[in-house]
């Protein structure tokens, strides 16, 4: 019994220098998760990755090999707040055909948000919200297109544009990035 005891310690030894040297940290009770950059950075995900859910499950990435690296943002707008990050969240779904992740994708809703403001249409950053709220109605992309907004753009002139990137992935496994465009009607110059 004495040596069972000493082998755990000694496991749990190496299993703690091991997340340490490959930098994962261990966030809210959920072993091995790793730090979501907070400031709108890129993470791009990696096989052994413990994404921690809303529902304070772990979700384990087991392939995220054709994950894109959409290269770096274009300049912020002159107007735009440093601290205006989207918030983070990661929903853990379960149905019959599998169990899906939902990981809201920051530094591409900062993307969108960029080119908006710097586009043609000049969108004030004011007018642009960096969530969807569940009354508006929005199109989904899977690439992020900003040629493919004009029409939303030009219908959405007097309202808020919402806006959200999720990265999918389906048993572990990378699926796709869904980029999320609406137009809530109302006064502009606010969020």
């Amino acid at each position: 019994m004495k040596g069972l005891k000493f082998t755990l310690a000694a496991a749990l030894i190496c299993c703690s220098v091991w997340l340490v040297s490959c930098d994962i940290q261990q966030v809210n009770d959920t072993p091995g998760a790793v730090r979501i950059p907070t400031d709108g950075s890129q993470y791009i995900p990696t096989a052994g990755d413990v994404i921690r859910c809303e529902d304070g499950s772990g979700y384990l990435i087991l392939d995220a090999g054709i994950y894109p690296d959409s290269g770096p943002l274009p300049s912020a707008p002159k107007e735009w707040p440093e601290d205006r990050v989207p918030e983070g969240e990661a929903l853990r779904y379960n149905d019959g055909s599998g169990d899906y992740l939902f990981l809201r994708n920051r530094f591409e809703t900062l993307r969108m948000a960029y080119t908006l403001c710097n586009g043609e249409a000049g969108i004030d950053p004011n007018d642009v919200q960096l969530s969807i709220p569940r009354d508006v109605v929005s199109d989904a992309f899977s690439s992020w297109e900003p040629e493919q907004t004009e029409m939303i753009i030009a219908a959405g002139q007097d309202g808020i544009f919402c806006i959200e990137a999720w990265d999918m992935f389906k048993n572990g496994v990378y699926y796709r990035t869904v980029y999320q465009i609406g137009v809530q009607p109302g006064e502009v110059g606010g969020e």
